[in-house]
């Protein structure tokens, strides 16, 4: 039996029409799958876009930027803290998960590090995540050319 979830929006179509569509397992645990009844994609929670979450436009460029950052911050935020490997580890999966080019990334980690998220030691080739500095995020400028100049070139 599948119960509607009506503060969960489809982060493909817009849609709140969502229901419960089983648990899979990852590494921090089970997470939840969910199904729009509109489209029929399937999504996790770990899917849903800030965005959905506060039931603003998927579309607008200034709010796919943010979850761009937001998603890279929660990759960091797994690990926690590691060596120079790690981080291009992460940078790499995010690359592939997003279609994003190096630059690109390199910007976004530049924002993470003066949002004050993200520590690197330089000398030690090591980095630390922040948590106590999240809100930060919010409080940066956004320019939306990034993710309209990802667009462009692909």
């Amino acid at each position: 039996m599948t119960r509607k979830q009506e503060n969960v929006k489809c982060p493909d179509c817009g849609q709140f029409r969502v229901v419960k569509a089983g648990m899979v397992p990852s590494s921090n645990g089970l997470r939840q799958r969910f199904q729009c009844r509109n489209c029929g994609k399937t999504f996790y929670e770990r899917n849903l876009s800030i965005g959905s979450f506060f039931g603003l436009d998927h579309n607008d460029p200034n709010v796919k930027l943010r979850e761009r950052y937001l998603e890279l911050a929660a990759m960091f935020k797994e690990v926690r803290k590691g060596s120079f490997l790690t981080m291009q580890k992460i940078i790499e999966k995010f690359k592939v998960q997003m279609g994003v080019k190096d630059s690109t990334v390199r910007e976004y980690l530049d924002t993470l590090v003066g949002a004050g998220l993200l520590s690197l030691f330089k000398g030690s080739g090591r980095w630390k995540y922040n948590e106590g500095e999240e809100w930060d995020l919010f409080h940066v400028p956004v320019e939306s050319d990034s993710v309209n100049h990802d667009r462009k070139r692909r």
